[in-house]
């Protein structure tokens, strides 16, 4: 991202983290504990919902935020959890690779912030 202006790549708790951005892209979230302990993480870390919240808060009025879920199973458990939190998206489905084959599909959801 090092070309991309105004781009720059956060590696600290996001929860820890308190400004605004016109877009957010996040790629595989933790919605379940299992790949957060393969990576290694401690399960206090494991906070799906509160994670999704503040992203959500963390977007300026008008902002957008991409996620991607890797298989349907998170997917669904994505879609829980912005319902649950009652965060307006958009489910545009699996994404499609003309290049690459990914062992799991990867789904795509679109969260606007309203001005």
């Amino acid at each position: 991202i090092k070309n991309l202006t105004k781009t720059r790549y956060i590696s600290k708790d996001f929860l820890q983290h308190d400004e605004k951005y016109d877009y957010i892209i996040w790629f595989f979230p933790f919605v379940t504990e299992f790949p957060l302990q393969e990576w290694g993480l401690p399960l206090s870390k494991f906070k799906p919902a509160e994670m999704l919240k503040h992203a959500y808060e963390s977007l300026n009025s008008g902002g957008k935020m991409l996620i991607v879920n890797q298989d349907q199973k998170e997917y669904a458990i994505q879609e829980n959890l912005l319902k649950n939190l009652s965060i307006n998206y958009d489910k545009r489905g699996e994404f499609i690779n003309s290049f690459l084959e990914y062992e799991h599909k990867r789904c795509v959801t679109i969260v606007s912030k309203g001005s």
